[in-house]
């Protein structure tokens, strides 16, 4: 659950504001800054912050809360459900990079997985350039599932 609904935040800020939502595209592009960073430049806001909003008006459990708000931080020890959202936080980064992944290339770029995320999950950074190779063997087969 904490993977499908760490963005929430992205779906309500595109479907409310949906013209400034694209313009912190533009904004991501012309600046070459973080998509956090854009957003609270043209929103005052951010997609974490909208997601909690509405993850507390849905009452969902407290381990969701966090895996929205917090999957972009690194500060995760202090966490009640830490591991939960260092998993969100990963997921986030994997399907981020399978995304941008070119076809026509299957090599995959060597990623910088925090050591934060790395120690929480228990995981080495050649452990999870393992996850992302497989997903992006399984890319084609996951794209189709959405068509």
């Amino acid at each position: 659950m904490a993977g499908l609904l760490h963005d929430v935040g992205k779906l309500v800020l595109d479907t409310n504001v949906p013209e400034e939502y694209k313009r912190v595209g533009e904004i991501m592009e012309i600046e070459h800054c973080s998509l956090i960073e854009a957003e609270r430049q043209v929103l005052d806001t951010d997609h974490t912050h909208v997601g909690v909003w509405m993850a507390e008006r849905w009452q969902l459990p407290p381990e969701l809360v966090e895996s929205i708000g917090y999957h972009h931080d690194l500060n995760l020890a202090a966490l009640a459900h830490s591991k939960i959202v260092a998993v969100a936080h990963l997921a986030s980064i994997c399907a981020e990079v399978v995304d941008k992944l070119d076809d026509f290339d299957p090599e995959v770029p060597q990623v910088f997985i925090p050591v934060e995320i790395q120690s929480i999950l228990r995981l080495s950074q050649e452990q999870i350039m393992e996850i992302i190779e497989s997903l992006r063997d399984r890319k084609s087969e996951v794209q189709s599932l959405f068509e």
